[in-house]
C-alpha cells in the first residue's frame, strides 16, 4: 500500500526520507512552520493532482550489490542512478542486471556510477534483456529519454559529473549520480558538501530547471528537499539504498513519486507503509 504525502514545501525545507511516513499534512505545516495560505495551497494541489494523470516514478540508487535485499514498488517508470555493484565485481553486475531487467514496470532506465564502467553495465543490461526476452532498458548516459510523448528525462553519469555538459531546458526527471553540490550531499566522513559544483551551475543556468533531480552517491545524504531562491522549482531525492559510509547492506526504500503530466502540478511523493 501507497500513502500520497501532498506537500508544497517552503524553500530550502528539508524532509528526511526515512521520516517521512510519520508526516501528516498537519504535522508538515508544524515541522517546516507553514501558514494556512499555504495549507489552503495544499488542499488545492491536492485536489488537482488527483484529477491529473502522472508517471508514477521508482527511484533507487547506491545498491552496490546488495539489489536483492531490496522491495521494489510496481510503478510506471524504474530508475538506478548508479553505483549497482562495488569495485567493479563482474559477477555481481550481472546478477543486478538479470534482477533488474525482471521486474513489470514498462519502462526502465539507468545511468553508471563511480563502481561500474558505462560500457560493462551497458553490456550487461542488454544481455540480460535479451536472455531474459524482455525490453532493453534504457541507458542515459547524457541521452534524452522521451517517455509517453511528453515525460522528458536526461541522464548524467559518474564520469560527466564534473564535466560542463548543456542539460536541456524543461526536463521533466534529471537524473544523475552525483547530487549538485548543496543538495543532499553532506558527506559524513569530513561534513562537507560533496556534491558536484559544476553541476550546481549548469542547474542555476537553466531558465526551465527539471521538476525532478534524482540522484545518490552520499549514501548519507539520502532523502527529499526543495531547491532554495537559486532553483525553487526543483524537488530533489537523493534515492541512495545503502548504508551511510562504506555499502555493507541495503538500508533504505526505494523511493516514489509521481510526475504529473500538468506543468502546474508539483512531484508528489509517496512511500511504501
Amino acid at each position: 500500500m501507497l500513502r500520497a504525502i501532498h506537500f508544497v514545501l517552503p524553500a530550502a525545507a528539508c524532509v528526511p526520507r526515512r521520516n517521512i511516513l510519520t508526516y501528516t499534512s498537519a504535522t508538515l505545516n508544524t515541522v517546516l512552520g507553514q501558514t494556512s495560505g499555504i495549507q489552503a495551497s495544499q488542499a488545492a494541489t491536492s485536489a488537482q493532482a488527483a484529477k491529473s494523470p502522472a508517471l508514477r516514478v521508482v527511484a533507487m540508487s547506491d545498491t552496490h550489490g546488495f539489489h536483492r535485499a531490496v522491495r521494489v514498488p510496481s510503478g510506471d517508470c524504474l530508475i538506478h542512478c548508479g553505483d549497482v555493484t562495488t569495485n567493479f565485481d563482474r559477477d555481481k553486475l550481472v546478477d543486478f542486471c538479470n534482477w533488474f531487467v525482471s521486474f513489470p514496470h514498462r519502462v526502465k532506465l539507468i545511468i553508471s556510477g563511480n563502481h561500474e564502467s558505462s560500457m560493462s553495465l551497458q553490456d550487461a543490461v542488454e544481455r540480460a534483456a535479451i536472455e531474459h526476452s524482455v525490453n532493453v532498458p534504457s541507458f542515459l548516459d547524457c541521452r534524452e529519454e522521451l517517455i509517453d510523448g511528453q515525460y522528458r528525462f536526461f541522464g548524467l553519469p559518474f564520469s560527466q559529473s564534473t564535466s560542463s555538459v548543456r542539460i536541456p531546458e524543461n526536463l521533466h526527471v534529471l537524473v544523475s549520480h552525483v547530487p549538485p553540490q548543496g543538495y543532499l550531499d553532506i558527506s559524513k566522513r569530513d561534513g562537507t558538501h560533496a556534491g558536484s559544483k559544476t553541476l550546481r551551475d549548469s542547474l542555476e543556468g537553466l531558465q526551465h530547471p527539471p521538476r525532478l533531480h534524482a540522484f545518490g552517491h552520499i549514501h548519507e545524504g539520502h532523502g527529499i528537499k526543495m531547491g532554495d531562491q537559486r532553483i525553487p522549482t526543483t524537488l530533489y531525492a537523493n534515492v541512495a539504498i545503502a548504508n551511510d559510509g562504506s555499502a555493507v547492506r541495503a538500508a533504505r526504500p526505494c523511493t516514489v513519486i509521481d510526475i504529473p503530466a500538468d506543468p502546474k502540478l508539483s512531484p508528489e511523493v509517496l512511500q511504501e507503509m
